[in-house]
C-alpha cells in the first residue's frame, strides 16, 4: 500500500512538473511575440547631428558644402611620376631614377616638400615598435642625386641659416622615413615643380622578419618589396 501511494505521489509530481513546464514555455513565447510587438515600432532618430569644430571650419572655408561633398574651394595637390628601377638579384638591390611633377593646386605657394622615405625603416637607427623588427639591417633608401626644377638640393648644414639670411635649397632627414626638402623660390599657387631623384635599396631578407613588409626578400630567388 505504500508502495502505491509512493507512485502514485511520484506521478502526481511529474504531471504537475509537466504543466509548470508547458506553462514557462507558453509565457516564454507570450514574451518573445511581445519582443517582436516592440520591434515593429519605429526607433527614435536623432536629425539633429551636432556640428563640430572641424566640419564648421570646413564649411566656413568652402572645402565642404552641405551635403558633405568638396566644396568650390576644395583642393589636393597632384603629382605625376615617371620611374625607371631595375632589380640585381645578385646584390639583392633595386636601383632606379624618377622624375616627379608636383602641381601646386592649393592658392598658396608651397615653400617646402616632404619626402617619403619608408625603406629607411631598414637602418640600424631607425626606431621600431617591438615586435616588428626588420629580417636584416640595410643602408635603407640611399639618395644618389636630388634635384628641383634642375637646381641640386644639398643636404642642411647645422647653423647655415641666420636673422635676414637669404633662404638657401637644402633638404633635412635623408636618413628617416620622411625628409624635408627646404625651396630656396616657393612653387607659386596654380604651377607646377619637376623633383629628379636617382635611389638605391637593398631588400631585407631572413627568417627574423616580423610584419609583412619587415621580410621583402627569400633567398635570392623570390622578391616582394612593399610601398
Amino acid at each position: 500500500m505504500n508502495r502505491r501511494i509512493l507512485f502514485a505521489g511520484l506521478i502526481a509530481t511529474l504531471i504537475t512538473g509537466s504543466a509548470a513546464i508547458g506553462n514557462v514555455g507558453a509565457r516564454a513565447q507570450a514574451g518573445r511575440a511581445g519582443g517582436q510587438a516592440q520591434a515593429e515600432v519605429p526607433r527614435a532618430i536623432r536629425r539633429d547631428v551636432p556640428m563640430t569644430n572641424a566640419i564648421r571650419k570646413a564649411f566656413d572655408a568652402g572645402t565642404r558644402d552641405r551635403t558633405g561633398r568638396p566644396g568650390a574651394s576644395y583642393w589636393q595637390l597632384q603629382t605625376d611620376y615617371t620611374i625607371n628601377a631595375r632589380l640585381d638579384p645578385s646584390k639583392q638591390t633595386i636601383t632606379g631614377t624618377e622624375s616627379i611633377v608636383l602641381h601646386n593646386n592649393s592658392p598658396q605657394a608651397l615653400s617646402s616638400i616632404a619626402l617619403r622615405l619608408d625603406h629607411n625603416i631598414f637602418r640600424a637607427q631607425a626606431p621600431h615598435a617591438a615586435p616588428w623588427v626588420p629580417a636584416e639591417v640595410t643602408d635603407g633608401m640611399v639618395v644618389t642625386k636630388l634635384e628641383v626644377n634642375g637646381q641640386t638640393i644639398p643636404a642642411a648644414t647645422a647653423g647655415a641659416r641666420g636673422a635676414g639670411a637669404t633662404p638657401q635649397a637644402s633638404v633635412t632627414g635623408l636618413d628617416q622615413t620622411v625628409a624635408l626638402i627646404t625651396l630656396a623660390a616657393p612653387i607659386a599657387s596654380k604651377t607646377s615643380a619637376t623633383i629628379d631623384i636617382a635611389w638605391s635599396t637593398k631588400l631585407p631578407g631572413g627568417s627574423n622578419g616580423r610584419n609583412h613588409r619587415m621580410t621583402q626578400r627569400f633567398d635570392d630567388t623570390l622578391f616582394q618589396p612593399t610601398q
